[in-house]
């Protein structure tokens, strides 16, 4: 069996697992990181305190990683490090109904504190798209997600973190100064422990999808919400008829799909709401689509990557727009997505009357060359949306040349000196935005402008992209592909066999990680092989797997695949199921995914 009580992963496939992020930087840049030794898994705060202590007398960093579901290179490593995994960190430590507060680990999944909550009658105020990633990886890294237009960034429903720092641990609540220097930093000044946050009661929500023949309209619908004061919106979010396209694989078995038309999903908790916005929707001529398909694509929330089903490859561009810009922007990327010949698709989920997170997004190649153009016309689309009043959402390794669209400098020298005074060895995530330096920041720098100044002006590059563009292949639905999998942590939360191994390599995520390894004719050692085998084939990891992949039949033809190569290990699979049904948490894991199913999915 697996030790589940290992605290220290540094076997070469662990470490490349656990290093693994949504968005994968191509091979040639791997010489400009740094390299991660092994993967420290912590069980309490002073493990964590212990950790700073014994990788600075190593001149190791510390790289803190929640469930790896952030796009923007968060965990990659700039110098030598260990990778310290917070998952283990996920008590629930209270709940407490006079003041609508829960406190919790920052290991703590939202899927499990949602859960927790709603056995008392309540809930999360706002979530993000990746329900399976970590408290204190979203504090850390993003903040805007579902039902941010009624309840604003995170932060704002944030009462305490306690956060653990090279020089100490230190207990802030939000009216503290230096609360904001944890909040959307991604663990370069610390690491969130544990967290108090404000919750609701549990309520009903009811989505309505309108439907527009052209994006214009849709903007002119979104500015007759915004100053409806008769309507209370808790979630609003703007679909090109591309993103509803991509959708409709999973709604053709009920006969029903997305017209090719411009969409806006408005959600609703309260009905005295419902009558004043279809009265809107006709007043503004919009088709209203059918109750079942609004459910349809509200659900779709929790599977915001479900196009890598069909394209494993996807890259783009992540940004907070002004609102009053937002359909000239969509104009342009309109016409920038014709003269490049990429297939873009954009969805805007708004944070407030006045601002919107943007999606842009289109399927790549595996192919190298294809995958260089493609990721500086990711590049020039990101520069595309700053010349419309953008500014970059979060700080990440691929954002490092856009620090001064995130930071004025007064602000910049406020982070970065409370940065050198809380980690003076810059051990915590070094090399990033608040310490710089490091030759990636230099080399993306250049990248940048060479995207900024070329691709926007060079009909040659366009004419090229156009050419390369049409080689673009659809992977079939039926088949699974490794890089179809969208590193989004759920099938970890549902996984039996994690529940009882604590290691990521039983998961789906870890087999087609090994799948991906053996096809490329990588060696796998027998131990970790054999790990693919204790599955109790329940399903759960299809059922909320963002890709929508069909794995049960996968691991069928997968186990086939390494019987032959490394023969069955009958008995350390009867030893396994044994452990598992045995484990305390088992069937509550199975029972409570099978009542939370039938309404989340």
């Amino acid at each position: 069996m697996i030790d589940h009580k290992k605290s220290i992963l540094n076997s070469e496939d662990e470490v490349k697992l656990y290093a693994k992020e949504f968005l994968e930087p191509p091979p040639f840049l791997n010489v400009l990181f740094g390299r991660i030794h092994a993967v420290y898994q912590p069980r309490s705060t002073e493990k964590i305190r212990e950790i700073f202590t014994f990788l600075h007398e190593r001149n190791l960093g510390v790289l803190p990683r929640g469930a790896a579901t952030y796009g923007m290179g968060g965990i990659t490593p700039l110098k030598e490090s260990v990778l310290v995994d917070l998952t283990h960190l996920d008590r629930i430590i209270g709940f407490d109904e006079g003041t609508h507060t829960v406190t919790c680990e920052g290991g703590t999944r939202w899927w499990n504190l949602k859960r927790y909550l709603n056995g008392f009658g309540y809930d999360l105020c706002t979530y993000p798209t990746s329900l399976f990633s970590t408290v204190g990886g979203w504090l850390s890294t993003g903040g805007y997600g579902i039902n941010s237009f009624r309840y604003g960034h995170i932060s704002r429903l944030v009462e305490s973190i306690e956060v653990i720092t090279p020089s100490g641990s230190v207990l802030l609540n939000n009216s503290d100064q230096r609360f904001k220097y944890f909040i959307g930093t991604e663990g370069q000044n610390g690491i969130i422990s544990k967290a108090t946050l404000k919750v609701r009661q549990l309520g009903h929500s009811k989505a309505f999808l309108f439907l527009f023949n052209t994006a214009s309209r849709a903007m002119e619908f979104l500015g007759t919400l915004f100053h409806a004061e008769d309507i209370a919106p808790v979630h609003i979010a703007y679909y090109d008829r591309a993103s509803l396209s991509h959708k409709n694989p999973s709604t053709n078995g009920d006969g029903m799909s997305f017209p090719a038309l411009d969409g806006v999903l408005v959600v609703l908790d309260d009905d005295a709401s419902e009558h004043a916005l279809k009265r809107l929707g006709e007043v503004m001529e919009a088709v209203s689509a059918h109750p079942a398909l609004s459910a349809y694509l509200w659900n779709e929330r929790y599977f915001p990557f479900s196009v890598k089903r069909t394209h494993p490859y996807i890259l783009g561009s992540e940004v907070i727009i002004p609102v009053e810009n937002l359909s000239m922007y969509l104009e342009r990327v309109k016409r920038f997505s014709k003269e490049y010949g990429i297939e873009l698709s954009t969805e805007a989920v708004c944070i407030s009357r006045e601002q919107a997170v943007v999606f842009a997004l289109f399927p790549s190649e595996n192919s190298s060359i294809v995958r260089i153009m493609h990721l500086f016309i990711s590049s020039a689309l990101t520069e595309l949306a700053l010349g419309c009043g953008a500014v970059p959402y979060g700080m990440g390794t691929w954002n490092l040349p856009l620090r001064k669209k995130v930071f004025t400098r007064a602000e910049f020298m406020q982070y970065r000196d409370f940065k050198k005074r809380i980690d003076p060895d810059n051990i915590l995530n070094a090399g990033k935005s608040l310490s710089g330096g490091s030759v990636l920041s230099t080399f993306l720098r250049g990248a940048h402008a060479f995207s900024g100044s070329v691709f926007f002006h060079n009909y040659v590059v366009k004419g090229f992209s156009r050419i390369l563009s049409r080689k673009h292949t659809v992977a079939s639905s039926d088949s699974v592909e490794p890089d179809s999998c969208a590193n989004c942590s759920a099938c970890t939360v549902v996984c039996p066999a994690y529940l009882v191994t604590g290691n990521e390599l039983v998961t789906a995520k870890g087999k087609l990680m090994l799948m991906k390894r053996l096809r490329e004719g990588e060696p796998v050692p027998k131990e970790i092989a054999e790990s693919a085998f204790l599955c109790l084939h329940c399903a759960l990891c299809e059922k909320v797997c963002q890709s929508k992949l069909k794995l049960n039949d996968t691991w069928d033809a997968f186990e086939t695949v390494l019987q032959e190569k490394y023969a069955r290990p009958d008995a350390r699979i009867e030893a396994f199921i044994r452990e598992a049904e045995a484990h305390p948490e088992y069937n509550k894991l199975l029972d409570s995914f099978q009542r939370r199913s039938r309404s989340c999915f």
